[in-house]
């Protein structure tokens, strides 16, 4: 049940995705994930939509799984095809996911029990703070750059 309201979530999100995508078009959808990163996967997935469908919904994160998506909707890929591809993918991953979580899930969560895990992530946190907060100040101690004035030769 759980694997199968999971697949049904993730493609109802795809959906208001893909319609938001295709209002957007193909500049929009630039100007969101960048051109290099748009070009990139324009050029990867080429006649390929449904394969980079498929893939961007068993791969794990950090996949740019929303940018396939967006840019295979502003290629105009058929909207059935990517909801049932996706559907169907991301039921295999989430099904591959329950098996592993009823195999090795109580032995999982002992490790995540025992003081040991428990400090070493609160160290992580801490560190993950700690950066944050230093990437806040130099971001904000960075002078805002403006674009030079071009002259026309009046």
């Amino acid at each position: 049940m759980y694997v199968l309201s999971a697949a049904v979530g993730s493609s109802i999100g795809i959906y208001l995705l893909s319609i938001a995508s295709r209002r957007l078009g193909e500049a929009g959808i630039r100007k969101l994930v960048g051109d290099s990163r748009y070009e990139m996967l324009v050029k990867r997935i080429g006649n390929r939509s449904g394969l980079a469908v498929a893939l961007a919904g068993l791969a794990p994160p950090p996949f740019p799984f929303t940018a396939v998506i967006a840019a295979v909707s502003a290629l105009d890929y058929s909207l059935w095809k990517i909801l049932a591809i996706n559907f169907l993918a991301r039921g295999a991953r989430f099904t591959i996911l329950a098996i592993l979580a009823l195999k090795y899930g109580r032995h999982i969560l002992r490790v995540a029990q025992s003081a040991p895990f428990q400090w070493s992530m609160f160290a992580f946190i801490l560190v993950c703070l700690g950066a944050s907060c230093f990437s806040v100040m130099h971001w904000l101690r960075k002078p805002q750059r403006r674009p030079a004035a071009t002259h026309s030769g009046d």
